[in-house]
C-alpha cells in the first residue's frame, strides 16, 4: 500500500473521536482505475475521508453513502460505474449503482461498513444507584456522562448546555438514567425530556414519578413523559443498588439489541 493509502491511527483517533466512522474497502475493480482491491479509507461523521479508494468520482459516492450509514448503521456494497452505463439504481447482480464521470471509464466495487461509536449513558445524580451503575457500565462499551453542573432549577440552561457539549450529535444511542433519588429529581427529568434519547429511566417509585409527571405535564412534555420508564429497569426483584443497576443496564441492553427501535414508544408489554 502506498503512502497515500495508509491510515494514520493517531490522526484518525483524533478525527473520529467518539463519533465512530465508516470503513470503506475496495472489493473489486475493472478497467482503468486509480485504486486496487484491498485499498481502504475511513470517513468520519463530518464526511472527511482519510485513505484511498479512488479518485474524486469514487470519493463523492463513498462520502455520500458513508454519511447515510451513521444513521442506518447497516453495511452496504456499492459499485461506481461510468454515467452512461448506469440505467437503474442497481446493477444486474443487485449491487447498488453510483455514477462516475471519470474519463478512465473504470468500475469500482466498494464495501462500506459502519464502525459505530459507543452508546452514551447520561447518569443524573450521585446516589448509590448512580455510583453502582457507573461502575457496572465500565465493564461494557458505554461512554458514561456525568454532570458537573449542580442540579438546580437556576442552572437549567447551563445543564442543557453542558450536556449538548458532551453528547455527540452523530450518536443516536443515548440513554438517560435519573438516579437523583430526591436531589434534583425535577430538573433532571426536565433536562432529559428536552433532549433526544433512546431511553429515559427514572429510579424511584411509580407514585413519586406520578407526582413529578403531574408537575411537569405540558403540551411539549406530555408525549415524552409517557416514554419515561418508572421505575427504571427490568423487573428482576432488585433490592440493592447493585441489583437495581443490573436491572437498568439489562433494560438498556434489551432496547439496544431489539430488532425494532423503541424510540418515542411506550415500553409496556415489551420490557
Amino acid at each position: 500500500m502506498s503512502d497515500k493509502t495508509k491510515l494514520d491511527s493517531k490522526r484518525l483517533s483524533k478525527e473520529t473521536g467518539k463519533s465512530g466512522y465508516v470503513l470503506a474497502t475496495v472489493i473489486k475493480t475493472e478497467g482503468s482505475v486509480s485504486t486496487q482491491p484491498g485499498f481502504k479509507a475511513r470517513i468520519n461523521s463530518s464526511g472527511e475521508l482519510t485513505g484511498w479508494v479512488g479518485g474524486s468520482c469514487v470519493q463523492r459516492a463513498v462520502k455520500s453513502v458513508a454519511l447515510e450509514l451513521f444513521s442506518s448503521k447497516k453495511p452496504r456494497l456499492i459499485r461506481v460505474k461510468p454515467s452512461e452505463d448506469v440505467r437503474s439504481i442497481t446493477d444486474s447482480d443487485g449491487v447498488e449503482l453510483h455514477k462516475s464521470g471519470c474519463p478512465s471509464k473504470g468500475v469500482t466495487d466498494i464495501f462500506l461498513e459502519p464502525v459505530i461509536a459507543n452508546p452514551q449513558i447520561v447518569i443524573f445524580g450521585a446516589s448509590p444507584v448512580a455510583s453502582s451503575l457507573d461502575q457496572l457500565c465500565s465493564y461494557f462499551n458505554y461512554d458514561i456522562i456525568s454532570l458537573q453542573t449542580p442540579l438546580k432549577a437556576s442552572n437549567e440552561q447551563a445543564i442543557v448546555s453542558e450536556l449538548k457539549d458532551k453528547l455527540n450529535a452523530h450518536v443516536q444511542d443515548v440513554y438517560f438514567v435519573i438516579a437523583t433519588q430526591g436531589v434534583g429529581d425535577s430538573i433532571a427529568l426536565q433536562t432529559a425530556l428536552s433532549l433526544p434519547s433512546e431511553y429515559i429511566g427514572f429510579v424511584g417509585s411509580q407514585k413519586k414519578f406520578s407526582a413529578l409527571k403531574d408537575k411537569l405535564s405540558n403540551g411539549e412534555n406530555l408525549t415524552r413523559l409517557d416514554f419515561v420508564k418508572a421505575p427504571a429497569g427490568l423487573n428482576i426483584c432488585a433490592v440493592t443498588p447493585e441489583e437495581i443497576s443490573l436491572s437498568i443496564l439489562s433494560e438498556i441492553t434489551l432496547i439496544r439489541r431489539a430488532e425494532h427501535k423503541l424510540q418515542g414508544q411506550k415500553l409496556e408489554g415489551i420490557l
